[in-house]
């Protein structure tokens, strides 16, 4: 049975997502390397390495291979109880292309030949790939951080109402502290810091092609710095349209410093370049398991 009481009351002021709103830690920027993705239905309780659940040959050789090629493998579910004995899915989703193959698995070597769809059997997948439909996956990864489940399992619930086959809960996306996140499928964009109130509008409206540039941390196909550009042309332009603007080159000029070329369509304009500075915040707590203080970078745009 889900709890009544808000997230808010149910974390202490000492875990991570409670201690960077605070701060109001910079969301932009953060969201880590996804070209791909490599998703795996599987219902149940996740170890806090997800892919360990294949076992300790497997699921590292699972990390070590699509972290080679920027892809994110995660496990996926549905909101809520699965049906005993259901069909499994996986899904790998080209994020450049917007494209997908998928199919069921049942067994490692199931879960093995999805695997080499990645990297040793690339042309196959290219060959097999279709244009991909959205997925929203919230991340509720209770065994990586407590906020994560706090705040991401009643979202993950709210949005299932409204959109039922588009809705997953995931294991860990990465940004703990910026919990609930949310990464919307096939573009590989992330969300961070919401809550189940305001959830339903940021995924409504990214379907339609504008992003919420509060709660935006950047798309994965992207550079850090090519990340925080794009939501400064956004805001400058009074644009939310995502959708219209290209990075065409992201050129590092000192240590921590990039110019980044913006193509533009629509309200935006036809070319632009932004200087990105890096900059590195007071080390924190970074997530709830963290055991000691850790620099963040957050990033200004010239």
């Amino acid at each position: 049975m889900t709890s009544d009481r808000t997230p808010v009351t149910r974390l202490g002021a000492d875990t991570c997502s409670v201690r960077a709103r605070g701060r109001a830690d910079p969301l932009v920027g953060s969201a880590p390397p996804a070209r791909g993705w490599l998703l795996f239905e599987c219902p149940g309780r996740w170890p806090v390495r997800a892919t360990r659940i294949f076992g300790d040959e497997l699921g590292p050789e699972i990390d070590r291979r699509t972290l080679a090629v920027e892809v994110r493998p995660m496990l996926v579910r549905r909101p809520g109880r699965a049906a005993p004995g259901a069909p499994r899915s996986w899904w790998f989703v080209d994020s450049v292309n917007r494209t997908w193959v998928r199919g069921q698995w049942a067994t490692h070597d199931d879960v093995r030949a999805a695997l080499d769809l990645v990297d040793i059997r690339r042309a196959d997948a290219d060959a097999r790939m279709v244009p991909a439909e959205p997925m929203a996956l919230v991340c509720t990864h209770a065994k990586h951080d407590v906020c994560c489940a706090v705040r991401g399992r009643p979202i993950a619930a709210e949005l299932a109402r409204r959109w039922p086959e588009l809705v997953w809960e995931c294991s860990h996306l990465g940004g703990d502290r910026f919990a609930g996140n949310l990464a919307m499928l096939p573009d590989s964009v992330f969300y961070g810091g919401l809550d189940a109130g305001g959830a339903e509008s940021v995924v409504a409206g990214h379907l339609v092609g504008e992003v919420d540039l509060d709660h935006l941390r950047g798309a994965g196909v992207h550079h850090s710095a090519a990340q925080a550009a794009v939501l400064a042309m956004l805001r400058r332009s009074g644009s939310r349209r995502l959708v219209d603007l290209a990075v065409t080159g992201v050129h590092p000029t000192g240590d921590g410093v990039w110019e980044v070329g913006l193509d533009g369509r629509g309200s935006l304009p036809a070319h632009t370049v932004l200087t990105v500075e890096r900059h590195w915040r007071e080390p924190e707590r970074l997530t709830c398991s963290a055991l000691r203080p850790t620099t963040a970078a957050e990033y200004v745009v010239r």
